[in-house]
């Protein structure tokens, strides 16, 4: 409403002790001289008349005149008045009684939405008050870095000025294995020295800035303790100078870690589940592979139903059961080091897509050897293929559904980064898969194929990592789709229209390849390729599948010969040092255009991929966040899991809501350097599985109370049972595991 009342207070009909919060201003405001605003104020004052004019819905803590009002609410405002309420009673005050500390938090709820312009103003008007150090102002300095890094500029320099003292400045390389940091609770010193963090990759450049090969090749594809290392980014070592001391938690464990029986065994198992995969982690031997199968968690159940059956859940990592394995079984295989050229290094990476059940995962390595292993009772096949000569791939990702592995390589003769496509075929434990290359599956692969490479821009030259999404996601086994051909009309016409939820194949979706060295990232339309699959599968031209094999016209086509279904590459932005990645599901659907990307410095950041690339809000966590992952079912989704080597905690955020918000904090003794994270659940038991690097050790902790059918068979998590955590055992590793990678077993 616009504000006429041009009286210097102009306070609304209410009993006398209802206008007592303003007496002050009342006798004060008849004191006051005007003072012309600077520019910064009057730049956020304007945007604030514009957006106040009917009010502001959210409240906030002001002071005005020497007097602090809690609980302040904007009514309304003008160029020459705004009118607030605080403790029950309103007033009209003239712009010159509000000076730039109050406008600064007056303007605090909206200024996420300001352009570019008003937000640097406003985050200046921070400086000028103190308030740099809030969490508020770090989000939002960081949002502005990516919005306008021209704009950011105008903030940074005397943001720098009034930054606390620099942290440590040792090397990476020198600095102490498994230093717990110090400090980590205190937001206002979560983020790292910019001035230390962007010489972290500074040795991969040349003098004239061009990236040099061999640093390059070594940090993103090399297996050395050195390269890992710098690949994870720094530890809390790195950061340890000077914080002051946070307290560690000792996490609770039961007598006997991992394992909870609700009553005596009275007979067999009628349900069993659990969690099975990988370990990759740099041997202490040089001899051993790096990569073990191991079970992460389990549960045996009398029948479904609460306390009326016994159930048993053993959620401890372990080597134990019949098909875990060290080395993983892939790597000694014959067929695998013929392919890979006689010798097989140990994985640059591997991935397994988000979905309940991506029985297998696709690893990758140096020599261009790409393959698929399991965890033992998924009717393994261990297909391979590789890639040209002279591609080393350095990050892979999986398309939600199993569709496709996205690989990203540096091409050694042009020394420019392309993104390899692969085909993934799952006719293995065929009742759980669906027959078609290319379409949803279960993930028991058959056969890979590579159908091309396409070139990423100039820009974009040290692909650091990568994450997919798509509007599709098939949380469910395909069992009542497994048999399904699409020689049948019928059921090409059923998934052509999308039926029901069985017969539904992806139509749209992106990639987001991000270079920590060089603060890109770069999104990639990948609808082009999902709608050539369902076209081709769907429509007239399915009998052109039939022609299976491993030529170029053969199926799937190569994109030489189906040039229509190739990737297009889209808009690159700036992202400050990205160097965790994850990508949403299309489950709710509002995150289906969704990345999150946590910086070198201690920020996630949530993109949309809707319509461009575009950050939707920030969020101060932790330093170095090395691992972001998403949560399994239904509301579980909304949770992200992020490791933060430079604290050496995990952060729990829930990001359902328009903002992220952190729920949770752990701080384990026994957790010296959390770089990569898992979710996992078993029949009403949910955790996590972390590997600790420097620590040599998986460790496993519940974030919820065990629900078995409803039922809280085993009471509240620690001690008390009002705990947040609770460890569940650790697996030791002959090494530094560095990831963890699982899917429910079959």
């Amino acid at each position: 409403m616009p504000i006429n009342d041009t009286s210097p207070v102009s306070p609304r009909e209410a009993p006398a002790t209802k206008r007592r919060p303003w007496a002050r201003i009342f006798a004060l405001s008849l004191l006051m001289l005007s003072a012309a605003a600077g520019e910064d104020g009057e730049a956020v004052r304007s945007y604030l008349v514009s957006r106040a004019e009917d009010g502001l819905p959210r409240p906030v803590t002001v002071t005005i005149v020497s007097v602090q009002y809690r609980d302040t609410t904007v009514l309304g405002a003008d160029p020459a008045m705004v009118r607030l309420r605080a403790g029950g009673a309103d007033a009209t005050l003239p712009w010159k009684l509000v000076d730039d500390r109050a406008l600064y938090e007056l303007a605090r709820q909206i200024a996420a939405d300001a352009p570019a312009p008003v937000l640097a103003a406003w985050l200046r008007l921070g400086i000028a008050n103190g308030r740099d150090r809030d969490p508020d102002w770090r989000n939002l300095l960081s949002t502005l870095r990516v919005r306008d890094p021209g704009a950011a500029e105008t903030v940074v320099p005397t943001a720098a000025a009034t930054a606390p003292s620099p942290a440590a400045t040792a090397s990476p390389e020198g600095a102490a294995a498994g230093t717990v940091p110090e400090g980590a609770s205190d937001e206002a010193a979560a983020l790292g020295d910019p001035a230390n963090l962007l010489k972290w990759d500074k040795a991969l450049f040349d003098a004239k800035g061009h990236p040099q090969l061999s640093a390059v090749l070594h940090v993103l594809a090399g297996e050395e303790p050195r390269d890992i290392e710098r690949r994870l980014g720094p530890a809390a070592s790195f950061f340890a100078s000077g914080v002051k001391a946070a307290p560690r938690d000792e996490i609770f464990e039961r007598p006997v870690p991992g394992v909870y029986l609700s009553k005596a065994k009275s007979s067999d198992a009628v349900d069993w589940t659990g969690m099975g995969g990988q370990i990759l982690f740099v041997p202490s031997d040089h001899k051993v592979l790096g990569i073990d199968r191991v079970r992460f968690c389990w549960s045996n159940h009398e029948n479904h139903g609460g306390g009326t059956f016994w159930h048993e859940y053993l959620l401890n990592p372990t080597r134990g059961d019949w098909w875990c394995a060290a080395p993983d079984p892939a790597l000694v295989r014959g067929d695998w080091r013929e392919a890979g050229g006689g010798a097989l290094p140990r994985p640059v990476a591997l991935a397994r897509s988000n979905v309940s059940w991506s029985n297998c995962a696709i690893l990758v390595f140096a020599n261009g050897l790409i393959g698929a292993t399991g965890y033992g009772n998924n009717d393994d096949r261990f297909p391979t293929t590789t890639l040209p000569v002279g591609k080393v791939p350095t990050a892979v990702a999986l398309t939600p559904n199993n569709e496709f592995a996205l690989i990203t390589v540096i091409d050694t003769k042009t020394r420019n980064a392309q993104l390899a496509v692969v085909a993934l075929e799952a006719r293995a434990l065929p009742v759980h898969n669906w027959w078609y290359a290319g379409m949803p599956s279960s993930g028991c692969y058959t056969r890979l194929k590579l159908l091309g490479l396409i070139d990423l821009p100039e820009s974009v030259r040290v692909p650091s990592a990568i994450a997919t999404t798509s509007d599709v996601a098939r949380f469910r086994w395909a069992t009542p789709v497994s048999n399904e051909r699409v020689d049948d009309p019928a059921v090409r016409q059923r998934w052509a229209k999308a039926v029901d939820s069985d017969h539904r194949a992806a139509s749209a979706g992106s990639a987001l390849v991000v270079s920590r060295a060089e603060s890109k990232a770069c999104l990639i339309d990948l609808t082009p390729l999902y709608q050539h699959y369902g076209q081709t599968y769907f429509g007239d031209r399915w009998t052109e599948t039939k022609n299976e094999g491993p030529a170029a016209d053969q199926w799937p086509f190569a994109f030489e010969k189906a040039p229509a279904a190739k990737p297009r590459v889209g808009a690159v932005v700036t992202v400050a040092q990205p160097n965790a990645l994850a990508a949403g599901y299309a489950e709710p659907v509002e995150m289906k255009d969704r990345y999150f990307i946590g910086t070198l410095d201690g920020r996630l950041l949530v993109l949309s991929a809707a319509g461009g690339l575009a950050i939707r809000s920030s969020l101060v966590i932790g330093r170095n966040p090395t691992c972001i992952a998403l949560g399994r079912h239904s509301g579980e989704r909304q949770r992200l899991f992020i490791t933060c080597r430079g604290d050496a905690e995990v952060v729990l955020v829930d990001q359902a809501g328009s903002t992220p918000v952190i729920t949770a904090r752990l701080r384990d003794r026994r957790l010296i350097d959390p770089v990569s994270i898992l979710p996992w659940d078993t029949r009403g038991a949910s955790g996590f599985a972390v590997a600790d690097y420097a620590g040599g050790a998986v460790r496993n902790y519940l974030y919820a109370p065990i629900i078995s059918w409803g039922d809280r068979l085993f009471g509240g998590l620690g001690a008390d049972g009002k705990a947040a955590f609770e460890h569940t055992g650790s697996l030791s590793v002959p090494g530094r595991p560095y990831l963890v990678s699982f899917a429910e077993v079959n």
